[in-house]
């Protein structure tokens, strides 16, 4: 549907406006965490947004004809390899909670 579709994109391009971020000093791409109703946002992430990847490429796959497609693709690319840096910079292989 048409609709859900619209509003898919819509909340996709508030992430990308409001929370993305990049890392200094090497540049990782991160979607920081924000305190819902307030604009306090912290310069981290929760593990568990290592999940916003699959949906980012799927939303791509899906809809490759939408002319936002290729942006979301890199855009889960880049999130994908934040995550994967996260697990192999420590010693144990497993990431922290928060990052």
């Amino acid at each position: 549907r048409k609709d859900v579709l619209d509003e898919y994109l819509a909340r996709v391009d508030d992430v990308e406006k409001h929370l993305i971020r990049k890392s200094e000093p090497n540049g990782l791409t991160y979607i920081q965490q924000c305190q819902f109703g307030k604009r306090n946002c912290h310069g981290q992430f929760d593990h568990l947004v290592c999940f916003a990847p699959a949906m980012l490429a799927l939303g791509a796959r899906d809809f490759k004809n939408n002319p936002k497609a290729e942006r979301h693709m890199e855009l889960a690319r880049d999130l994908t390899e934040t995550c994967y840096e996260a697990y192999r910079r420590m010693p144990s292989g497993l990431a922290p909670e928060i990052i």
